[in-house]
Formats: structure tokens, sequence, C-alpha cells
């Protein structure tokens, strides 16, 4: 919301920083040469020491400065939406549901809607949350994002089948983009229906062939159709993909490959996955039980 509704940029400068990037020393520098002003001259000035507590995550002062803002004649909606940000980055959710719906009274706003379901999840209140995402859907059928949020809330509802005719239209409005495919496949796995969780994790493949997770998805919805040998394939693909610590992908290559009894090959990787922590071992045998294989911890596993 605010600042976070378009905080794509501050994910990159978390990026640059957790990974050492080019950028990241230069985005600290530029945070400690801000002169430390404790209050703005005027409106303008406020909203931009508001934005610098903001990125320093220091969210008390932030809403401060943004009070200041509005008192000092910032009035748009932009001056309520940076004060709710703040009160929301501070989990003050209750100031923050009253700042943008000031902001919607002044000014319709999808991505305000979009934000106001999802301060309506963390309350809790899940049927406000898909009502402000169906309302929104309405005031704009061609946006795929607004539909992949109300098919996340519909979901979270336990209305598999409503999710996935708003996940239907992401799909149709951004048939080029693999992760509404992918999340189609995965919500189709849930509902069983393998088949088609197969096709759609097909096209998130073909969008998407490098990226281990679409794969062992796809791997998941073979096994799922009852494509063993497909799915063997498709995991150990997902495991020559991996390019961190992720061990999950070589933990279900493993067990498919037991539970299609190549268990020479199998016992021949248990030295790789006894090193599984706790997280991946229960993140397999979920992901696994999904496609009907209910398998017991091994050894090698604990």
């Amino acid at each position: 919301m605010g600042r976070r509704i378009v905080g794509v940029d501050d994910r990159y400068a978390l990026i640059r920083e957790l990974f050492d990037l080019p950028g990241a020393e230069s985005d600290d520098e530029a945070l400690d040469a801000e002169p430390q002003v404790k209050q703005g001259a005027d409106a303008h000035q406020s909203a931009g020491l508001g934005e610098l507590s903001m990125k320093r995550g220091e969210f008390s002062e932030a809403i401060e400065h943004f009070k200041r803002a509005v008192e000092q004649g910032r009035r748009g909606g932009d001056a309520l939406v940076d004060l709710g940000a703040a009160y929301e980055s501070a989990d003050m959710l209750p100031q923050a549901y009253r700042q943008y719906k000031m902001a919607l009274a002044q000014a319709e706003s999808e991505e305000l809607h979009i934000g106001l379901s999802a301060l309506f999840r963390r309350f809790g209140r899940l049927r406000e949350a898909a009502a402000e995402l169906e309302a929104t859907a309405r005031a704009h059928p061609d946006d795929p994002y607004v539909y992949f949020r109300l098919a996340e809330v519909l979901r979270t509802n336990g209305y598999r089948k409503n999710a996935l005719e708003a996940i239907t239209k992401s799909v149709s409005l951004a048939a080029d983009d693999s992760f509404y495919h992918y999340w189609m496949a995965d919500l189709l796995i849930d509902m069983r229906r393998f088949e088609e969780a197969l096709d759609a994790s097909r096209a998130a493949v073909e969008l998407s062939p490098a990226d281990e997770h679409v794969m062992l998805l796809a791997a998941l919805a073979l096994w799922g159709a009852d494509k063993r040998a497909e799915a063997v394939r498709a995991a150990r693909l997902a495991t020559e993909l991996v390019t961190d610590d992720n061990r999950v992908p070589t933990l279900i290559f493993w067990q498919l490959l037991r539970a299609s009894g190549h268990n020479f090959e199998a016992d021949a990787m248990n030295e790789s996955i006894k090193n599984a922590d706790r997280y991946d071992r229960e993140t397999t045998l979920q992901m696994l039980s999904r496609v009907g294989l209910d398998v017991e911890q091994q050894p090698h596993m604990r």
C-alpha cells in the first residue's frame, strides 16, 4: 500500500543488498547522506522525510512526517495513501484502513482496492477481501493481476471452483505469463484434476523452461495423471535446474524413484539427501501427498 503498492524498486534494493549486487552500496550511502532534519518546513519536505523514514524502516517516524504533510496542506489522495502505508507497516491496521478509505473517497484507485483487500485478509475478514476484489475486477476487467488476487482469496476461503474461474481469466488476459499458468496448475492439483493441471503446467514449462519450481510442479502433475516415467524424468530435470540449496526437488526425485521401483538409483542418492532439514522433508511429503503418493520418512530423511 502507499509506497508499498509500488514497491518493486524497494524489493530490488533488498535483493541488491542481500546478494551484494551493483547499486547496493550507493543505496546505503544515499540513506546515510540524507540530512537529519527533524521536521519538514513544508508539506513537500515532510512527505520526503516520511519516505526516507519508510526506507529506513522507521515507521513511527514516518507516520509523524506524513501526518505533518497532511496538516501542512498536502491533502491529495497520495498523502493519505502515504500515511496509510506507514500505519500498515507499523501493523496499525485500523488506522491504515481509515486512511485508505479516505483516499478512495477522494479518488478511485485500483491499487487501493487491492490494498484494502490485503488489509481485510490480515484482519481475517476474507469475505470482505473477496468482495473488494470482485468489485475491482468489475471496474477493471482487463487486469490479470486483479483476477489473480481474487483467485488467491477465493482459494483461501475454500471456493476452489470460483478461484479457478478467476485464475482462468488471468491466464486468458496474460497468456505469456508463466506464473499464472503455474498457479492454475497448482490449484488444479489441489482439486485433483490432474490432466488439466498437466496442461497448465506444460504451458508454464514452455514459458519458463529453466525454472526448477515450474518443472517440479509439472512432475507432480504428471505423477497425478499416472504418467510415472515422465514424472520421474521431469523431477530429474528439476534437480538439474536447482541453483541454490533447495533440496526439495532432489528429495521428490528420490521418492519418485523409490515409488517407481528404481531402488538401485534411489539408494545411490542416499548420501546426497541425508542432510536434508526438517522443513525440506515435511515439504516433500506434503507435496507428494497432494498427488496421492503417501510415503513414510526413510532413515536417510530423518
